[in-house]
């Protein structure tokens, strides 16, 4: 059967002075709710990952958000639905092209 998987991250950076957010885990909250309660997600830990810097989630640390993904890609099927959400800061990272020198 098709399984629906989730990877919820929210970072308010509360430890990073001057960078701190206020709503990104309430973002992740009213996503949660919404992928639950209309879209029929579990909540079950082997199908949704939630990655909060709240003391009482994983935090979402580069290696932890890395290995959620790798869990994801190598747990996910042909079929399967998934949704991810990232709240917080972002930018871009030029990379640089696979054939470079």
């Amino acid at each position: 059967k098709n399984k629906k998987r989730s990877l919820l991250i929210g970072c308010n950076y509360d430890e990073m002075l001057g960078s701190e957010l206020s709503s990104s885990h309430d973002d992740i909250r009213s996503i949660q709710d919404y992928i639950v309660n209309i879209h029929g997600f579990p909540q079950t830990p082997e199908l949704m990952t939630v990655l909060l810097d709240d003391d009482k989630h994983k935090k979402p640390t580069y290696k932890n958000i890395t290995d959620a993904f790798k869990l994801l890609s190598e747990s996910s099927q042909s079929g399967d639905a998934v949704f991810i959400q990232f709240s917080g800061h972002g930018c871009r990272v030029l990379d640089s092209p696979i054939d470079a020198d």
